[in-house]
Parts: C-alpha cells; sequence; structure tokens
C-alpha cells in the first residue's frame, strides 16, 4: 500500500475530526485490509467557496471550510464513492454522508479522475451505494431514514435518543436493530 501525505491546510471541528471522520477513515483501512490487493486513490480537502468564516488570529485569513470531502477510487474492482461531511459533530452513521463522485466535483469544481476512459469514469463516479466499502460485520445494517422525508412529528433511530428517558411518547419511523444504552422505562412499540 502507498500513501502520499499532503497537508489539507484548513481547521476541522475536533467532534468531527475524532468522531466521523476518524471512522471513515478506518472504514478505508479496514476496506484495504479486506482487499489487501486493491490499490486505493483517495482525495482528501475542503469544499471551499466565497465568503466562508476565516481564522481571525491567523495571519493568512485561513478559511473554515462548512463541509469536507473525501473521494476514494478503487480500480482494481471497478468501484468508487465520495463522502461529504460537514464541518461540526455528527450524530449519523458514516455512510449517511455517502456521495458520488459526481456530485463532490459539482460542489467543487474539480475533476477528480480525469484520466480514466469517459465510460468507466461515468459509470464509476455516479455510484453512491456505500455498502461494498463497509467492514464486513457491518454489512447489512440499517441506515437511519433521513429525517426530511418523515411526516411530521415522527423520528428516525438516530433522532429517538435525544427523547429517549424524557418520558415522552413519540414515533420512531426505521428499524431499531439494538439500543446500546438502555434506559430506564424506555420502550419502542411496533406500529
Amino acid at each position: 500500500m502507498k500513501v502520499i501525505f499532503t497537508p489539507i491546510c484548513r481547521p476541522q471541528v475536533a467532534d468531527l475530526n475524532r468522531g466521523a471522520w476518524a471512522r471513515l477513515e478506518d472504514m478505508l483501512r479496514a476496506y484495504i485490509a479486506q482487499n489487501a490487493s486493491s490499490q486505493l486513490y483517495v482525495v482528501t480537502g475542503p469544499v471551499l467557496r466565497d465568503g466562508l468564516p476565516w481564522i481571525s488570529r491567523s495571519v493568512n485569513q485561513v478559511s473554515i471550510p462548512e463541509y469536507f470531502f473525501k473521494v476514494v477510487l478503487d480500480l482494481d474492482h471497478a468501484q468508487g464513492i465520495a463522502f461529504l461531511m460537514p464541518n461540526r459533530k455528527i450524530e449519523y452513521p458514516v455512510e449517511h454522508y455517502a456521495v458520488s463522485i459526481d456530485e463532490v466535483e459539482k460542489l467543487t469544481g474539480i475533476d477528480f479522475f480525469p484520466a480514466l476512459d469517459d465510460e468507466q469514469e461515468e459509470r464509476i463516479e455516479a455510484r453512491k451505494d456505500p455498502a461494498a466499502w463497509l467492514p464486513s460485520r457491518e454489512q447489512g445494517d440499517a441506515l437511519p431514514l433521513d429525517p426530511t422525508q418523515l411526516p411530521r412529528n415522527t423520528f428516525n433511530t438516530v433522532q429517538a435518543k435525544i427523547y429517549a428517558g424524557k418520558g415522552e411518547d413519540i414515533t420512531v419511523c426505521g428499524t431499531v436493530v439494538s439500543t446500546k444504552n438502555p434506559v430506564k422505562a424506555m420502550f419502542f412499540k411496533s406500529g
């Protein structure tokens, strides 16, 4: 495995860096462990735009990105994926932030893999299914439903923890596979 490091040189919120971003990097290391013969191409960076806030004490006025991306290509398996994460603490599983490479290219204006032939580039860069990239122990896990697609006054399985132990009746949509921290008197009703 060949690794080339270049600094991002943009501030990342500590909760993101030590949390979901670290889990994403762990996920890619697990992918390499499961696919030892594969050579991954990984591009990481900030999504920049005019008007971002910046570090006022910085001599170079370094801007603070709202989002960071990681674009991944595995030519041996003819697949690629990208992840786009907001620069804040993240509650959802890493795979919730999977997007197509095409989506990150549109946001950044960067053509990440121009050397691919057009047909291969089109096919690989349009995919956004994270399943193949997950460690085998996580294959088949249920993803939380998108909260913007839920009916009013209903919550997905990630949001449910906000109400745990507060004595409120709420409607949870999705698949509750397990609970890590059972709260006294907390239960789920199936509808």
